[in-house]
């Protein structure tokens, strides 16, 4: 409330769910939401020294609008830098000094430039346990907010040259008000439902972690090969996690994995096209 957010408030007041415990129990919970890798996994593509994979560089027009998108109140990560903090720095800077450093921080990511030991770092987390109605465990992963930015400035990239493509098959990203439409059409589908007709939901347990990671790599190189070195830097590490007084090391994890909804739309946009036979427009 505090800080402005109140829908966040309000969904915290009517929300059912409470910490979960501290214990071992809770970590092999968390454990078991965030598979590692498979066995069998397809090597990804090295965008080393390939100009198929020039990366997208952003500018401090860039770097404002990632920081405009944060909802307010929003949570730091392990080192406790929140986008508030970033905002009011710049905001009471006398030179271009932190905001240059900080477009120049954020390139290197998307060019995917930073070593193996700094990616374990900045891929990483602190994990949250929530206990839900049901007993199960609902994981929240509060990532660093540096690399939220970089994540928010790719995202708003593909969203603005790809969302249209990623349409009608997704409603949710990159849709405005899309969500709401579709929920809309359907409450008036099912009032007028014709005979003989049925409508069927499909939710996905654990759908994004239970996503082959080379598929998403795959994905993203053919269609968005500008933010491949941010996917690929993300998914060739092993990120630290915290979960208060446990660490665990694990292979790209739920939020922390950059560009969520992105990945998704891109690794599922083909799939849904082949089972429904939609053609996305030109």
């Amino acid at each position: 409330m505090e800080a402005g957010n109140f829908k966040a408030a309000i969904r915290l007041i009517c929300s059912d769910d409470t910490p979960a415990a501290d214990t071992l129990n809770t970590l092999r919970a968390l454990e078991i939401k965030h598979p590692g890798r498979a066995s069998d996994r397809r090597p990804p593509c090295d965008p080393q020294y390939n100009s198929h994979f020039t990366p997208i560089q952003i500018s401090s027009q860039n770097l404002y609008k990632a920081l405009r998108l944060f909802p307010p109140g929003s949570s730091g990560g392990p080192d406790g830098l929140t986008p508030q903090h970033i905002h009011d720095l710049l905001t009471g800077a006398t030179d271009n000094n932190l905001q240059q450093a900080l477009v120049d921080w954020v390139n290197l990511m998307l060019a995917g430039l930073f070593d193996k030991e700094v990616n374990e770092v900045i891929y990483g987390g602190r994990l949250i346990a929530l206990q839900k109605k049901d007993g199960g465990i609902r994981p929240i992963t509060i990532g660093y907010t540096l690399r939220q930015i970089a994540a928010k400035c790719a995202n708003s990239y593909v969203i603005e040259r790809r969302s249209k493509e990623l349409q009608p098959q997704q409603v949710g990203t990159g849709v405005s008000g899309g969500a709401e439409a579709a929920v809309h059409a359907m409450r008036r589908f099912v009032q007028n439902l014709p005979i003989d007709h049925v409508l069927v939901k499909l939710d996905f347990t654990n759908a994004f972690n239970s996503i082959r990671r080379e598929v998403i790599l795959e994905a993203v190189a053919a269609k968005m090969p500008e933010i491949y070195r941010l996917i690929h830097a993300a998914y060739s590490c092993e990120p630290i996690f915290t979960a208060r007084r446990y660490a665990k090391h694990s292979i790209c994890r739920r939020r922390v994995s950059v560009c969520v909804c992105v990945c998704v739309c891109l690794s599922h946009s083909g799939i849904v096209s082949k089972r429904l036979n939609v053609r996305s427009p030109k």
